[in-house]
């Protein structure tokens, strides 16, 4: 019944929902296929990844989210830190970017910072834009179209923040789950 709900809402009223997520709320948008995802798969589209999120963050600890979309893991990981630690949100697309922040507002979230960056090997000006099969905007390969490709400011993580220590953090790559892994 949450799948049809949401079609309709969606496709009818073309409004936002406001869903309870993990303590939290999150704003599944219409034309988001994330967060839809977190209506259809009952709160844990990643399953395993954010059951492991869960299991492994602490308070105080902070998390990485790079490729943060509209926040599913960053308001995730917010949840499991709390307020004495933090999360960075990497989103280098300005209107995704404003929906995290959208989202931290809705919360009442301070210890969450968004950075308006792709994360790369190196710092330079990165193309960015959509696969003809994915609903999803990530750096340009080679063979790729550029046409409509977006230039954003690219960062390496060595460079951000020296010496802040993170216990996890989470990349999403042109895949079907995320990647998590080990920071530091």
């Amino acid at each position: 019944m949450r799948l049809f709900g949401w079609q309709f809402v969606k496709r009818t009223l073309q409004n936002s929902l406001v869903v309870e997520f993990h303590g939290k709320k999150l704003n599944c948008y219409p034309d988001s296929t994330s967060s839809s995802s977190v209506i259809y798969f009952n709160g844990l589209p990643d399953y395993w990844e954010m059951k492991f999120i869960q299991a492994y963050l602490r308070p105080g600890d902070n998390f990485l989210d790079v490729g943060a979309n509209v926040g599913i893991y960053t308001i995730l990981a917010a949840s499991c830190v709390g307020e004495n630690g933090s999360v960075d949100a990497f989103e280098p697309i300005e209107a995704t970017a404003r929906r995290i922040e959208e989202q931290m507002a809705l919360n009442e979230l301070d210890n969450v910072e968004v950075h308006r960056f792709a994360v790369g090997n190196q710092d330079q000006i990165v193309d960015f834009g959509y696969a003809d099969n994915s609903t999803m905007m990530h750096m340009q390969r080679d063979g790729e179209s550029e046409a409509g490709a977006v230039h954003v400011q690219g960062i390496r993580l060595d460079d951000f923040k020296p010496g802040k220590q993170y216990a996890w953090g989470k990349w999403t790559l042109k895949a079907p789950s995320p990647l998590l892994c080990r920071v530091r």
